[in-house]
């Protein structure tokens, strides 16, 4: 039906929004609820109307905005570094990671130096679009890749963003982005076991979808493909062990097979 951009799985991070701009693609999964805000100089808003795109609307939807869109986060949450980093890289990632999710780590990588890129009254953060745009905007926008791990919201701080630039239809768009659900949480992380490999299953899981896409050109072998990564690549080992923790949290048994 040609209704699904065919470099989808070759695409560098951040071609579908140019694609999207220049009205090559009608829908595209982002983050951030100012992604389409009229003044957001690194949104696709503005980016389509830079490409001659008028009449662009962009407006937020999921299709599981009425039963579930994420779940909650918990406390604690922990993730995983390989076994292989050493002692001192590690005690060192995980001091820029506390940071980075900190106020002063949020401000610097959301909104830029204070005094430079915003001002700050109390908990009031004003911001100078024409430096921002200058300084981070147009060298690539590179703090989105802080993106991934800060929060996005303000609030978990108590801050208030002004910008007189905030428009009705981004009010709108806000408004319809935390009506979404959010599902509560299975009550713990779900993490693996010493000596379980999980790099190792999503590697080969990652590879075998490649032979699909590319060699194979059909998912008839799927089910034979998805038995090795549940056996040979301990699959099954890992989602069972998910299956306990979640069990133990709920302080009910829940049956779960791996298979279906």
């Amino acid at each position: 039906m040609k209704v699904v951009d065919p470099d989808w799985f070759l695409n560098k991070y951040g071609q579908h929004f140019d694609k999207a701009a220049q009205g090559k693609a009608g829908i595209v999964i982002g983050q951030g609820r100012d992604l389409a805000f009229d003044n957001n100089p690194a949104g696709l808003q503005m980016k389509s109307k830079a490409a001659g795109q008028m009449t662009a609307d962009w407006e937020p939807f999921h299709p599981w905005e009425k039963t579930g869109t994420w779940v909650e986060t918990i406390p604690n949450n922990p993730f995983l570094i390989s076994s292989k980093t050493s002692d001192a890289k590690v005690q060192r990632s995980i001091e820029i990671l506390d940071w980075l999710a900190g106020e002063e780590g949020f401000l610097l990588t959301r909104y830029g130096k204070e005094g430079v890129h915003y001002k700050r009254s109390g908990k009031n953060i004003e911001v100078n679009q024409e430096a921002y745009k200058k300084d981070v905007v147009d060298n690539n926008n590179f703090l989105e890749i802080y993106g991934w791990f800060t929060p996005r919201k303000p609030e978990v701080f108590g801050l208030n963003v002004i910008d007189p630039k905030i428009t009705e239809r981004d009010k709108k768009i806000v408004e319809k982005i935390n009506s979404y659900k959010i599902l509560p949480s299975v009550g713990t992380a779900l993490t693996v076991k010493e000596g379980m490999d999980i790099g190792a299953m999503r590697k080969r899981m990652n590879e075998l979808h490649v032979q699909i896409l590319y060699k194979d050109k059909d998912a008839s072998a799927w089910p034979q493909y998805r038995q090795e990564v549940m056996t040979k690549f301990g699959g099954k080992a890992i989602f069972d062990n998910y299956a306990e923790l979640t069990s133990t949290a709920k302080g009910k048994t829940i049956k779960f097979k791996a298979e279906n």
